[in-house]
């Protein structure tokens, strides 16, 4: 074999050698991404089933990985989804942290690329919605300070403004569901700011549309797999807080006290 040949035999083997590393590498974050998925599938499937301190401990393991730290809607989420667990053990400043941590990667997420814009959208509402879910906690548990008033509103409302141009690019995102299971959600905790800090006409809208809502909810093909008792207990918890919503706005026409009772219980 000449030396020419040879080098050709040389250079291709090299050539195949570092084409398997390469897909050796993606396989790995392939690998990893289906991984994720699932932890936090079974993170977010824990915390609908009242397993709180499960739920925190798949979020902390996920973030400790540090392999989402460059995706900052995904990050974010789990992130909320801590939040939201650490808030339920009682550990108010430990889920204020997150969800602070969490708006802040879903508003840095709204500088990317323009086709994840529906995405970032969809996840700023949902976490702006919790931000003033606490504000709205903290003015009920503080006499009604002033500040936490106005964060509360605030944030519900860029909440309702963000889920509002989501819901106007979602015709251009394949397979997007008809109704957005983030409003079903958090559409009840509108309301209810809405009807204590708000406008009460606003808060009624809001309100029967959360129940009507209510009935759908878990329909809309989500990312994980739930099964029938799972749905039967989402949509059981969508229509108490779509009622809810209704009993603290007609509650907060005559008695702002029982209506914030009424919100504390099930914001």
């Amino acid at each position: 074999m000449n030396n020419s040949a040879s080098k050709e035999i040389q250079v291709e083997t090299k050539s195949t050698t570092n084409l398997h590393t390469l897909l050796d590498r993606r396989t790995i974050t392939l690998m990893d991404i289906h991984e994720l998925r699932q932890q936090h599938y079974a993170m977010i499937t824990e915390f609908s089933r009242g397993h709180h301190k499960e739920a925190a401990k798949l979020g902390e393991d996920i973030i400790a990985s540090g392999k989402l730290d460059d995706d900052p809607l995904w990050l974010g989420r789990v992130h909320r989804d801590m939040s939201i667990a650490f808030n339920r053990l009682n550990m108010p400043a430990t889920a204020q942290a997150h969800i602070t941590r969490a708006y802040d990667l879903h508003s840095y997420a709204m500088t990317g690329p323009h086709s994840e814009l529906h995405a970032a959208l969809r996840e700023r509402s949902a976490t702006a919605s919790y931000v003033g879910i606490y504000a709205l906690r903290d003015w009920i548990g503080s006499n009604r300070d002033e500040a936490a008033a106005t964060q509360a509103l605030a944030m519900t409302r860029q909440a309702e403004t963000d889920m509002s141009l989501a819901q106007q690019l979602a015709d251009r995102v394949p397979l997007a569901p008809a109704l957005d299971q983030y409003e079903i959600n958090m559409i009840p905790r509108w309301s209810m700011a809405e009807s204590l800090l708000g406008d009460k006409h606003r808060g009624l809208v809001l309100g029967s549309r959360a129940l009507w809502l209510a009935t759908q909810s878990e329909t809309g093909g989500g990312e994980q797999q739930m099964n029938a008792k799972d749905v039967l207990r989402a949509r059981t918890r969508a229509v108490a807080r779509g009622m809810a919503a209704l009993a603290v706005n007609a509650s907060s026409r005559v008695s702002s006290h029982a209506a914030q009772k009424i919100a504390l219980k099930t914001l």
